[in-house]
């Protein structure tokens, strides 16, 4: 059996949007393309210290459109054990509402969720982390297991070319399909 490590921001919420939204940055969260999207903008301690202040941002994380048709696909697959694996932010409440997110949406089965900084510890043979983060994916990989890396605008430079035109072309059943088969060739 293998076990699929689930990201949740960047791949099933939308974190960018969300966190632009409440700190009132002069962004658009669909053309954001590199992982320090603050430069210049405002500092790391005041962008956390917003997110804190605004009641259940993490329970509340809107969610991409594709969203629960993949988390849907992933629990179909035979021999796969899905498991929502996360990183806490520096937010203390961002671990707490992260699972409430997951109760909200009816997500979870038998508490199967990983709050982890740490994800590369999970990795052997038999696991499949996806991940919008090229850094968490590769250390993933150097630490035996396998990775899919979720296409995004900021790792346009490391993801599959393919699942990347997909998904800005908001084909999603042809996305999750590659996901799909990607999986079963493992």
């Amino acid at each position: 059996m293998m076990r699929l490590y689930l990201d949740l921001d960047g791949v099933i919420t939308n974190f960018l949007q969300l966190s632009i939204q409440v700190c009132q940055l002069p962004l658009d969260h669909t053309k954001v393309d590199k992982w320090d999207f603050l430069n210049g903008l405002m500092s790391s301690r005041e962008f956390w210290m917003r997110i804190s202040e605004y009641d259940k941002f993490w329970e509340d994380m809107p969610m991409y459109p594709y969203a629960t048709q993949l988390i849907n696909m992933l629990y179909s697959i035979d021999g796969i054990q899905l498991f929502f694996c996360s990183s806490p932010g520096p937010d203390y409440h961002s671990s707490s509402g992260k699972v409430q997110f997951l109760r909200k949406n009816d997500f979870l089965q038998h508490n199967n969720y990983i709050l982890t900084q740490h994800k590369y510890l999970l990795a052997n043979k038999d696991t499949l982390l996806i991940d919008d983060s090229y850094t968490n994916c590769k250390s993933f990989i150097e630490n035996g297991g396998n990775s899919i890396i979720w296409p995004q605008l900021w790792n346009i430079d490391y993801c599959d070319r393919h699942m990347y035109e997909d998904m800005q072309s908001q084909r999603y059943t042809q996305l999750l399909e590659k996901v799909k088969l990607k999986i079963k060739s493992l």
